[in-house]
C-alpha cells in the first residue's frame, strides 16, 4: 500500500494478509506542510522491537540524551497501536522556560508518526524500521515541516537544527541497540517504564515460535 509518502509491505510467515490498516496522517499532502520528507537512514544490528522500546524507556532521555527532566509521560496500548508521549521543559526556570512535547504512535512495531511541538515550530517525524535479515534493521526517519516555519529564516534555522540534533540522538542510541543482551528475567527498576506491558503488546506481531522461544 502507498500511504503517507511510503510504500508499505506486509510480511508475516503465518498470515496471508495484514491484520490492520495503516492510518493516514493529515499533514501529508496538506499544502501548509512540506511536500517531501527530510530523510535520514541507518543500518543497525538490532531488532525493530528494540528500537520501538525507546518510547517506553523515558529515563534514558535524561541519562543518555541529556534532557534536564521528563515531566509528563503517556503510554496507551490499543490493539495494533501503541500511543506514547513525553513532555519536558527547555530553557531555565525563568520566563524563557518552555514546554517541549512529543506525542507519538506506533502502528505495529515497524512504523508510525511522532508529533513534535517546540512552541515556535511544529514537526512531524515519521519513522519506519525494516528488517534486512536476522541481524540488521534499516531505520528510516523523515521529517515534515510547516511551510510558514521554513519561510521564516530564524524559525527555519531552528527547525533544521532540531532535525540534525534528532539524528545525533539516534546515533547515541545505536551502540546500545547493537550491544544489548537478551535476559529472560531482566532486573528492572520503577524508572524503567512499563517494558513488560510493551513486550506483552508486541507479542501479537510475532509468530508463536518466536513468542515461545
Amino acid at each position: 500500500v502507498e500511504r503517507n509518502g511510503w510504500i508499505a509491505v506486509w510480511y508475516h510467515p503465518e498470515r496471508q494478509g495484514p491484520d490492520f490498516d495503516l492510518p493516514e496522517i493529515a499533514e501529508w499532502g496538506d499544502p501548509a506542510w512540506s511536500a517531501e520528507y527530510a530523510k535520514y537512514r541507518w543500518e543497525i544490528r538490532t531488532h525493530p522491537q528494540e528500537i520501538m522500546e525507546n518510547a517506553i524507556d523515558f529515563e534514558h532521555f535524561i541519562e543518555l540524551h541529556g534532557l534536564p527532566s521528563v515531566d509528563e509521560t503517556v503510554q496507551v496500548f490499543d490493539g495494533p497501536t501503541f500511543r506514547w508521549g513525553v513532555a519536558y521543559q527547555t530553557g531555565n526556570a525563568r520566563a524563557d522556560a518552555k514546554m517541549f512535547r512529543i506525542e507519538g504512535e506506533s502502528w505495529g512495531i515497524g512504523c508510525g508518526p511522532a508529533y513534535i511541538d517546540a512552541g515556535k515550530f511544529k514537526v512531524v517525524e515519521m519513522a519506519a524500521s525494516t528488517p534486512i535479515d536476522d541481524e540488521l534493521t534499516e531505520l528510516r526517519i523523515g521529517f515534515l515541516t510547516q511551510r510558514t516555519a521554513a519561510a521564516d529564516e530564524r524559525v527555519g534555522s531552528a527547525v533544521r537544527a532540531y532535525m540534525q540534533r534528532h539524528a545525533a540522538v539516534v546515533d547515541q542510541d545505536v551502540p546500545i541497540w547493537e550491544n544489548k543482551r537478551y535476559r529472560p528475567k531482566p532486573v528492572l527498576s520503577h524508572t524503567d517504564g512499563p517494558i513488560g506491558a510493551f513486550r506483552k503488546w508486541a507479542r501479537q506481531f510475532h509468530t508463536a515460535e518466536e513468542v515461545n522461544a
